[in-house]
């Protein structure tokens, strides 16, 4: 990942572009309200990031590893599902769906949070601010973990403290959602119930934004990926089941 200087030029990003097309890879460009993140597509092994760092127009030069799989050598301990992926994205419509199916209890996330803290979430950012928001996250996902035969519905950033995923992988298997960024706007553009980080002025540039920063985590804490844009939700949980199938650790 390139971040580039809020003041980069559009000649530096081009160049920046150049160089990573000859290191064989394909340059993913997010133009931002203060900066240019430019992605890298394909292998980053490849690439000398410490010679990017020194391009002009660069802030920095981050090398997204994505580390191998461990091969679990328990076989069929695993009973939960925990399901995370971007806001908005219809995990809680499919959670409930997919705890149908499999005969699972659904557990969603945010509804304990707002119960410890004895207020919903909008007003936990607005009166508490994001961290504190965070520090619940973490002692909700603590409480849960142990739980067996559940599918849990995550909230949209739970990846970005690895505690969390580290506690939800013992006993469950991580399903991540995605989507484009135009399907994510589409489905939350009427939902009654906004996301406090989509509140501003500018929500597609924000989902932009959001989804380049947050997709090395989701990347790193999936164990099972479903590509949800051009799938309706029934497809969607038949998908995982599927893949839930051909996991030697997961216990239905």
């Amino acid at each position: 990942m390139i971040i580039m200087e809020t003041d980069a030029t559009q000649e530096q990003i081009a160049n920046v572009i150049k160089e990573i097309k000859e290191y064989g890879l394909r340059a993913d460009v997010s133009k931002g309200a203060y900066r240019t993140v430019i992605g890298l597509v394909g292998d980053e092994s490849k690439v000398d990031f410490t010679h990017l760092a020194t391009l002009p127009g660069v802030k920095e030069a981050i090398m997204v590893e994505t580390p191998p799989k461990p091969i679990s050598t328990e076989k069929g301990t695993k009973t939960n599902i925990a399901v995370v992926g971007f806001m908005g994205i219809g995990k809680t419509t499919v959670g409930q769906l997919l705890a149908k199916k499999l005969g699972k209890k659904c557990i969603k996330m945010d509804l304990l949070i707002e119960r410890k803290a004895g207020k919903s979430i909008p007003e936990i950012f607005q009166q508490d601010g994001e961290i504190a928001f965070r520090e619940l996250e973490i002692e909700v996902t603590k409480e849960i973990a142990s739980e067996k035969y559940s599918v849990i519905d995550c909230g949209g950033g739970i990846v970005l403290n690895k505690i969390n995923i580290d506690r939800l992988k013992k006993e469950g298997i991580i399903v991540c959602l995605t989507a484009s960024p135009s399907t994510i706007l589409d489905r939350t553009t009427n939902d009654e119930n906004k996301k406090p980080l989509l509140k501003g002025d500018n929500p597609a540039l924000t989902i932009r934004e959001l989804l380049w920063l947050r997709r090395p985590f989701y990347e790193r804490a999936a164990d099972i990926t479903i590509h949800t844009s051009k799938l309706d939700i029934d497809s969607v949980v038949d998908q995982i089941i599927n893949r839930l199938k051909e996991d030697e650790s997961f216990n239905f």
